[in-house]
């Protein structure tokens, strides 16, 4: 399905709520960041997407990269998914899809041609100037902290 958004663009910018405070992307300029939308939390692949970049969690700091995963889960969910599967990166609520909109992404076609309220898994390698760098779509769930590594790579030469 892709995005409106291309690499090489500004990333728009955000504020979500996050245990009690905010996360705005624009406060986290000099910082790479993986900014990575996912449909629902607990959900089977989700579930396993977020297993995979929390054990690469260590690798990925290595690279000097933040993790931040958005979903329109409301906060309450987003805060149970973390603390369950014991996640060292926040999972920000975009209840409504606002940012999901912003970076393309909101919206999942069903095989009936329906659309689900929901974020597509699209996940945006942003800059540390704020310029996405690279766009991995599709992303496979279950390796997807190899498809970030490989991204970050491509971007380094």
């Amino acid at each position: 399905m892709g995005t409106h958004l291309q690499e090489g663009q500004m990333a728009p910018d955000f504020e979500l709520p996050h245990r009690g405070g905010t996360l705005r992307l624009s406060n986290l300029r000099g910082e790479k960041v993986a900014l990575y939308f996912f449909p629902e939390s607990f959900s089977k692949d989700c579930t396993a997407e977020a297993c995979n970049l929390r054990d690469s969690h260590p690798s990925l700091e290595g690279l000097n990269l933040r993790v931040i995963g958005i979903s329109a889960d409301d906060q309450e969910t987003q805060e149970r998914f973390e603390k369950e599967y014991d996640l060292p990166f926040p999972v920000l609520s975009d209840e409504g899809g606002r940012v999901a909109a912003d970076y393309g992404v909101f919206g999942i076609k069903r095989a009936d041609g329906s659309i689900l309220d929901q974020a597509r898994r699209v996940t945006f390698i942003v800059g540390e100037e704020g310029r996405i760098l690279k766009i991995i779509d599709p992303v496979t769930a279950a390796t997807h902290s190899d498809q970030i590594a490989a991204a970050l790579e491509q971007t380094a030469s």
